[in-house]
């Protein structure tokens, strides 16, 4: 698992598919993107911050990566747990609550990623 925090291109690799994907249900399910491609812009400097960077992490980098995901799942559980109260609350308009919380979940995602990318920018 280290072997793959230290590797830039792997990274990118994630990033870009998850981003792919939800561009993807974005598309398919023929919601508005005026959310999608913001997100997906800062996808693309984050990979290509990410590529441009030739050589691999070292275990510091790697660590702050991994606080970076760990960030990521907690805010992405905290926003599960929101999510689901909201729609026990109310159960209308399910799927405007869902697609919100996918908007939640892939700004946390991607922006985690981004702010890993902005601290390892020079070290």
């Amino acid at each position: 698992m280290t072997r793959l925090l230290k590797s830039p291109a792997a990274n990118a690799v994630c990033v870009g598919m998850f981003s792919a994907f939800y561009t993807a249900a974005y598309v398919l399910a023929e919601r508005p993107m005026y959310v999608a491609w913001p997100m997906v812009a800062l996808t693309a400097v984050v990979v290509a911050m990410l590529l441009i960077r030739r050589r691999r992490y070292d275990e510091y980098h790697a660590s702050i990566l991994a606080n970076c995901l760990i960030a990521a799942l907690v805010l992405t559980m905290i926003s599960i747990a929101i999510f689901y109260m909201i729609t026990l609350h109310d159960p209308t308009n399910i799927d405007r609550k869902f697609g919100i919380f996918i908007d939640i979940h892939w700004a946390i995602v991607v922006l985690s990623d981004f702010a890993y990318v902005l601290l390892c920018r020079r070290r």
